[in-house]
């Protein structure tokens, strides 16, 4: 196989990468949202949710770009350091950080 053709496999595998990254993404957004829905989210669920949205946020980057996972992360830590976040300020952080990842992504 020439050159050419090792960069074009590895381009489309990158894409392929890419595009399942951005659908894990969006379905986890989209799971995120059906949360802020409930009026009586507790700290308990916030919690569960966040830590559930770093486990998919890290699978779903393993193959592309795992920049993208430690940096969800950084600040994911920043949200649970700091005691003036309600239960929806933290999934909304969250989700306002990941919808910014998949527009970039969209590029």
């Amino acid at each position: 196989m020439s050159w050419l053709g090792r960069a074009y496999s590895n381009a489309s595998y990158s894409d392929d990468n890419k595009q399942f990254t951005t659908r894990q993404l969006l379905d986890l957004v989209k799971n995120g949202a059906d949360f802020l829905r409930d009026q009586n989210l507790s700290d308990v669920t916030a919690d569960d949710w966040i830590n559930y949205s770093e486990k998919i946020v890290e699978l779903a980057t393993k193959g592309y770009d795992t920049n993208i996972y430690l940096s969800y992360l950084r600040m994911v830590i920043s949200i649970r350091s700091s005691k003036n976040f309600e239960p929806y300020q933290r999934i909304k952080a969250c989700l306002d950080y990941l919808i910014d990842v998949i527009g970039v992504l969209s590029v």
